[in-house]
């Protein structure tokens, strides 16, 4: 190329090149393991040196600047999901009579057989996948109650997805057969595939003291909405057990809800929780806290915590590089202790909340996180390229 021009030609014919092989490769990602490259393509367009989507390129001894907006935007196009159930996601049972009432084999609820994957009668989550909300996969079993840590009366409903920052979070609804109640646990995910279940399988929104509108069953169907520094969890409730309205009266069950199914009445309600408010770290005023992160790469020029904090609590950060040696003025000794209640507070070190990487240009550098808390708790962090 020997001209400006011959230059500018050359990038624009790329750019085809690269948005025919990117829409091709949308085309064919149905399958999971597709998806996943996407995410691992995009994943390593972050990591690459550079300010914002102006990367740095090293071939051959030079040094050149490209723009990836256009890979990024493709790669970041919308993947829909559809959590589901399917019709045959009840197995037939060894002993379809219903022992309870051998003469009535009208039940809600089938038998039970535990590792028995033939006879798996449970309800359980189901997940299909598409890029044009025309064109879905297959549906593929992506949470189930296990009969080694789950109670044996215990079944999945549906379950919302929503993203925090790189992870997948969800709300899956977990009725208890027995009791006939329902309640939400709250799971993890960072491939929509692979499901952990969070606090011990705790319920994350449990039902309400009983005589509320809600003491029964509750249910969140839908992802939340951030409202200033809150999220806001719109849920379903009731005071009626699961079923024992529907079934009882053919059942035969001696219940009120059975003799006056009429009576059962459903509510929307609203649940609020802080922004990123999901899992802290916590310490008390006793001793200090300590925790240390894994080392990062291309972290921005300043930090923002949320957290909160005691009566005479505080937060303070150290910053070190690879090797544990502290970056530049960013020490304990020197960090303004954060002691107060806020989804965003930037840290400062002496007034300071520049995090001065060790040589200048070095956005890349790798750092890790060393915070100590005191009567405090920790809910988040991130880095910001631009200062406060």
């Amino acid at each position: 190329m020997r001209s400006l021009s011959q230059f500018y030609e050359f990038m624009d014919s790329l750019q085809t090149v690269r948005r025919t092989v990117t829409g091709y490769y949308l085309m064919q990602a149905h399958h999971p393991r597709h998806i996943q490259s996407l995410r691992n393509a995009l994943s390593a367009m972050d990591d690459l040196p550079g300010e914002g989507l102006d990367k740095r390129l090293d071939a051959a001894g030079r040094t050149v600047t490209v723009t990836i907006d256009y890979e990024r935007s493709e790669l970041e196009k919308d993947i829909y999901f559809l959590i589901t159930r399917h019709f045959l996601q009840s197995g037939a049972p060894a002993n379809p009579v219903n022992q309870r009432n051998p003469t009535n084999p009208s039940s809600f609820n089938r038998p039970h057989e535990p590792h028995n994957f033939a006879s798996f009668s449970q309800r359980r989550l189901w997940m299909c996948r598409s890029h044009d909300f025309l064109h879905w996969s297959e549906p593929v079993v992506i949470c189930a109650a296990d009969d080694e840590e789950d109670n044996l009366d215990e079944s999945f409903y549906g379950m919302p997805l929503f993203r925090v920052g790189g992870v997948y979070l969800g709300t899956v609804g977990v009725l208890h057969q027995v009791d006939n109640t329902m309640d939400v646990q709250l799971l993890t995910s960072r491939d929509t595939i692979r499901w952990s279940r969070t606090a011990g399988r705790a319920p994350f929104f449990a039902p309400s003291e009983s005589g509320g509108w809600d003491s029964r069953m509750v249910s969140m169907v839908s992802s939340p909405i951030e409202v200033g520094d809150e999220l806001w969890f719109y849920h379903g409730g009731t005071a009626y057990h699961h079923d024992w309205f529907l079934r009882g009266p053919v059942e035969g069950l001696d219940h009120p809800e059975a003799r006056a199914p009429e009576g059962s009445d459903f509510g929307l309600g609203l649940a609020t929780l802080r922004k990123d408010g999901f899992a802290g770290l916590a310490a008390n005023e006793l001793r200090e806290g300590f925790v240390c992160t894994r080392a990062m790469r291309g972290v921005g020029r300043s930090l923002v915590v949320n957290g909160r904090c005691g009566r005479g609590g505080s937060i303070r950060v150290e910053v070190v590089d690879a090797h544990d040696t502290v970056v530049s003025e960013c020490t304990k000794d020197r960090c303004d202790p954060f002691t107060g209640d806020s989804v965003r507070h930037t840290m400062t070190w002496k007034g300071n909340p520049t995090i001065a990487h060790r040589s200048e240009g070095e956005d890349d550098a790798v750092c890790k996180l060393r915070f100590f808390l005191k009567d405090a708790e920790l809910f988040s962090f991130r880095f910001e390229t631009d200062g406060p």
